[in-house]
C-alpha cells in the first residue's frame, strides 16, 4: 500500500468513527450502532434492544449481570468487584543466597523462561553475598523495574519492540 492509498483509507476510517466506540460499550449491529446498555437483537436488519449479552455491551466501569438462562440477556450494572491490594512482598529472610534464588523464581512471572530461572538460581551460588543481596532486592519490584535493577533489557521477546528478539537478556 503506498502513501496515496493509506491517506484516503485513514480519512475513511476517521469519518466512520475510527472504531474507538467498541471500547466503551458501543457495538455494531448491521448498519446501526447500539449504544452502551444495548445489544444487537437482529444484525440483519439492525435492531438494538435494551440489555446486554456480554460486558462488551456495557460502558466502561460496568458489567453485564443477571443474564437470563432463558433469553440470554442481562442488564449493565456498575462493576462492584472489590479492588484487592496485591499481597505485600515477602520479607527478606536474611540469607542472601536464598533471597537471590527467590528473586530468580519471581523473574519467571515477568517472562523469564523456566530454563533461565534454573540457570539464574544456579548462578546465585557463584555470586558474592553483596551481589546476591543486589539481585534479591530486585525481587520486590515490578517487572520493568526488575529488568532495570538487574541491568538487562528483557526477559522475553514481549519486552522488545520493533520485531526484536530477547537474546541473552538483550533486545536484538
Amino acid at each position: 500500500m503506498n502513501q496515496r492509498t493509506i491517506f484516503p483509507l485513514f480519512l475513511l476510517l476517521a469519518a466512520c468513527g475510527g472504531g474507538d466506540r467498541n471500547e466503551s460499550g458501543y457495538t455494531s449491529c448491521g448498519s446501526q450502532t447500539c449504544q452502551p446498555g444495548q445489544y444487537c437483537a437482529e444484525a440483519i436488519i439492525g435492531i438494538c434492544s435494551t440489555g446486554c449479552t456480554s460486558d462488551a455491551n456495557c460502558q466502561d466501569g460496568h458489567v453485564c449481570q443477571n443474564i437470563s438462562d432463558v433469553i440470554g440477556t442481562g442488564t449493565c450494572s456498575e462493576d462492584q468487584t472489590p479492588v484487592v491490594d496485591p499481597p505485600p512482598p515477602p520479607k527478606p529472610s536474611g540469607d542472601p543466597l536464598a533471597e537471590c534464588q527467590a528473586a530468580c523464581d519471581g523473574f519467571q512471572v515477568c517472562g523469564l523462561a523456566v530454563a533461565e530461572v534454573a540457570e539464574c538460581r544456579h548462578d546465585c551460588t557463584g555470586l558474592t553475598e553483596t551481589q546476591q543481596t543486589v539481585v534479591g532486592n530486585c525481587r520486590t519490584m515490578s517487572c520493568g523495574d526488575q529488568q532495570r535493577c538487574l541491568g538487562v533489557d528483557c526477559f522475553s521477546d514481549d519486552d522488545c519492540s520493533g520485531g526484536e528478539q530477547c537474546l541473552g537478556m538483550s533486545c536484538l
